[in-house]
């Protein structure tokens, strides 16, 4: 009877750290992490503006800085295709081009912020937020990687006005940042297979 006790304390203890650890596992998956800057870093190293191709200017342009930021709630969102249905679809139509868009988060509430349809090009997203003082916290995902799609969750601290920034090399993108469980999270097509 002991032994039977021992070892299920054994195997509940054991279960504990299993379920613990892929608990953390998988939160550390979506892991972003808080930078602070004095103010919003300039373009990449003064890359000239040059036509990439015959690629014309999104909707939203201009968008480039938080001043010219254009508010996300008025963005067209795809529909259609499971995959990308509830993102935005823009571009950076020249070299060095960066898109800012605004929105108001809410304290304590869960957004995906994914980016996606990258393909090879170095291309990032980021939440910004001006603070009291004038300088300013960039989140970002915590493993990025130049290629490579983006997922990350954002949980604001406080209720108010937040930047997204996308920045980087490449064409066309997808993106959104929206409330957990109301877009899908999908990074490739596969994955919805």
């Amino acid at each position: 009877m002991r032994r039977n006790k021992i070892l299920s304390s054994w195997v509940i203890v054991m279960l504990m750290i299993f379920l613990s650890s892929a608990t953390m596992q998988a939160s550390e998956k979506y892991a972003c992490i808080a930078e602070n800057f004095d103010s919003i870093p300039q373009s990449r190293s003064g890359i000239q503006q040059q036509a990439s191709s015959d690629i014309q200017p999104d909707r939203y342009e201009p968008n480039n800085n938080t001043d010219q930021a254009y508010p996300y709630a008025m963005t067209k969102k795809l529909t259609g295709w499971e995959f990308n249905r509830g993102y935005v679809n823009s571009n950076c139509h020249v070299e060095g081009d960066e898109d800012f868009f605004r929105m108001t988060l809410t304290k304590g509430v869960t957004y995906d912020v994914i980016l996606k349809n990258l393909y090879r090009h170095d291309r990032h997203i980021y939440i910004w937020m001006r603070n009291v003082d004038g300088s300013w916290t960039r989140w970002k995902y915590k493993y990025q990687e130049a290629g490579q799609p983006e997922h990350y969750k954002f949980i604001p601290d406080k209720t108010g006005e937040y930047y997204i920034q996308i920045a980087g090399g490449g064409v066309t993108f997808w993106f959104a940042v929206e409330k957990e469980g109301t877009v899908n999270t999908a990074l490739w097509p596969s994955e919805l297979e």
